[in-house]
């Protein structure tokens, strides 16, 4: 939850309306923008009732959609988030996979996105994820790229670019995340070929771990490549004008 909490706020810290804070037992990224999915908070047992009043205050004050993700055992966080009529819908899988030798050559047509190709990822985000393209452009803007340790990765065909990846880098972690390839161009091993070119690399410079929050669309596919779930934390949706409906729905989660 800690990783989760620190490579989110890193990744949206430099969206364009963004907050990002730190807190003893917590984490808020919120890109500004109104999507559920761009938005979130990270909180973990022990936190304070003064603290949650805390970042309940920052997050509420916005018109955005927000995912609240709670460690297992925050019991006590739970019921405090239930007080103000915020309930756990769903979980979400946090899954690991270690390392492995390198047995097969890079993918040529899986490489790392250029400065001037930062642009063309939002769309594939957000056709991937059914989001809004300009929030995206907002939410992961050209300036990300020079960010430390954050990689953007891309599998290119005919000239486009047909699916995208970002590794947040972390000593001998890497973190992965906005996992997107185009729906027309979906189940015909491309995002495979991505995933496994960006690690294999990342290994070879010396990842040990990789680590990923799995929507439940990808969770398949992740198992299929050896992931493993290590923590399945509390789901919860912060959203006044049609509170937690995609959620209940099992849209995103399990």
């Amino acid at each position: 939850m800690i990783e989760l909490g620190n490579d989110i706020t890193q990744l949206l810290r430099r969206a364009h309306r963004s907050d990002c804070r730190r807190f003893a037992h917590g984490a808020i990224a919120l890109c500004g923008e109104p999507d559920l999915g761009l938005n979130f908070v990270v909180l973990r047992s022990g936190a304070t009732p003064d603290e949650l009043s805390q970042i309940m205050d920052i997050v509420l004050a916005p018109s955005i959609r927000v995912l609240v993700v709670v460690e297992e055992d925050a019991v006590d966080v739970l019921g405090y988030l239930a007080k103000i009529k915020i309930f756990s819908t769903g979980r979400l899988p946090l899954m690991e996979r270690r390392a492995t030798p390198v047995k097969h050559p890079l993918a040529t047509e899986v490489r790392i996105a250029s400065y001037e190709e930062w642009p063309a990822l939002a769309p594939l985000m957000a056709a991937s994820f059914v989001l809004n393209s300009a929030s995206c452009d907002s939410a992961f803007p050209p300036t990300l790229a020079a960010e430390e340790g954050v990689e953007p990765w891309v599998f290119e065909r005919f000239g486009k670019l047909l699916s995208c990846a970002v590794f947040v880098r972390d000593g001998d972690r890497a973190g992965l995340y906005a996992m997107a390839t185009h729906p027309a161009w979906q189940r015909q091993g491309i995002g495979r070929a991505l995933l496994n070119a960006a690690m294999q690399s990342l290994t070879l410079r010396g990842v040990q771990r990789f680590t990923v929050a799995s929507t439940q669309k990808g969770l398949p596919s992740y198992l299929s490549e050896k992931f493993a779930i290590v923590a399945r934390p509390h789901v919860l949706a912060i959203d006044s004008r049609s509170p937690m409906t995609q959620i209940r729905h099992g849209r995103y989660f399990r």
